[in-house]
């Protein structure tokens, strides 16, 4: 009887604990005892993700082109039940990759939450910069003849990333010579253009941004080291002639052109153009502008050579008409007027012997006279008074022949 009543309180006891475990709101414990700390386990485990970038890639972490962002996964096992992505603070959006096309730079955000409600969150910087830096030559300007050494300068600009360095090469771009940059964008660079022959040459830029970008610049110089030289007689008559020499340079004649002018512009120039191998070693004038004959005086003359390069070398010099000398006219002495006999004239008298005389009488014959400013007169007048004075000498010498 006894054991029937202790199996009875034990049926009832279990009968009550299962009611009290079936019943609701009344406490329990649950068989789990290590559920808290695989709780705490799931939630240190965060799941394993990188970033994958698609674009050009550049220098410095930058992208040279539009980029598209996505994000791997890598444990599938964790229980990641949603991705979401963002990019530049947007909203939140549930896709797996983000394109990014502006030039800038581009904060990205991925989140990921497992099933348990736990979140993960990383971020990247994109850093996008599609455009080329802007650069150029500033002086000399293209086109100009430079000799010696001469100094390059130019500017570049990068609005973005900014300048990384600058290259100029003088070979087409065989071999580049590093340029400095200064803090406001100019550069500047010596080019010695005396191991170069006459000529046209080209140099070229490059410049190179941050992120890789690189544009350039092309500019064309003549180099005129050793360009021809003129050598002309400085000065002539027109009854002359002048000497002419021209000794080409590096670069081939194209043009020589003579021209004689009249330093009043009273007439039109006298122009005369030749090819580079048939130029005159003379040069003569016959002193006519067209069919006016110049004047006395001096005039212009310029030899201007002309090479393939269009690089000009002049020589100037001057032709000079001296003046006309005019004769003065022959005319005979007034012989009554004494004075002017003894000024300008030369007289000469001739006398003879008288026949009834020992000494004879002179008797005047009619003077000769002559201009005394004229030397073919006064030539004459001489060979008069040696004719005179022999006349004389012969009447002398035949009165003392006949003397008693």
């Amino acid at each position: 009887m006894k054991s029937l009543m202790k199996l009875k309180k034990r049926f009832l006891l279990l009968l009550a604990l299962v009611l009290a475990l079936c019943l609701p709101g009344v406490p329990h414990v649950m068989a789990y005892s290590t559920q808290p700390v695989e709780k705490q386990q799931l939630a240190a485990q965060h799941p394993q993700m990188e970033f994958q970038i698609d674009g050009i890639t550049g220098l410095a972490g930058w992208y040279r082109s539009s980029t598209t962002v996505s994000v791997n996964v890598s444990d599938a096992a964790s229980g990641v039940v949603k991705l979401e992505m963002r990019g530049d603070d947007g909203d939140w959006q549930p896709v797996h990759s983000i394109k990014l096309a502006e030039d800038g730079i581009h904060p990205v955000h991925v989140r990921v939450t497992d099933a348990n409600g736990n979140q993960t969150t990383i971020s990247k910087e994109v850093k996008i910069d599609q455009h080329d830096p802007i650069g150029q030559f500033i002086s000399p300007q293209g086109g100009t003849a430079v000799r010696g050494a001469v100094m390059l300068t130019g500017t570049v600009h990068d609005a973005l990333s900014g300048m990384g360095q600058i290259g100029v090469s003088q070979d087409d771009g065989k071999t580049w010579q590093t340029v400095p940059l200064h803090s406001d964008g100019s550069w500047s660079v010596t080019w010695d253009t005396r191991p170069y022959p006459d000529g046209m040459h080209a140099l070229q830029t490059r410049f190179t941004d941050q992120a890789g970008n690189t544009s350039s610049a092309e500019i064309f110089y003549i180099v005129t080291n050793h360009p021809a030289q003129v050598h002309l007689t400085p000065r002539w008559e027109v009854s002359d002639k002048g000497e002419l020499d021209i000794l080409p340079g590096d670069t081939m004649l194209m043009d020589v052109t003579i021209d004689i002018s009249d330093p009043k512009g009273r007439w039109p120039d006298v122009h005369l153009d030749y090819s580079p191998r048939h130029t005159p070693k003379e040069i003569t004038w016959d002193g006519k502008f067209g069919e006016t004959l110049a004047p006395s005086g001096e005039y212009n003359v310029t030899v201007k050579i002309v090479d393939q390069v269009a690089q000009q070398t002049e020589a100037h010099a001057v032709i000079v008409i001296p003046p006309l000398s005019t004769p003065q006219p022959f005319r005979a002495a007034n012989t009554q007027d004494p004075s002017s006999t003894a000024k300008n004239h030369l007289a000469l008298t001739l006398t003879r012997p008288s026949a009834g005389t020992a000494t004879g009488l002179s008797t005047p014959a009619p003077p000769i006279t002559m201009l005394a400013s004229s030397p073919w007169v006064f030539l004459f007048g001489l060979i008069l008074l040696a004719g005179s004075g022999g006349l004389v000498f012969l009447v002398r010498a035949a009165s003392r022949k006949f003397r008693p």
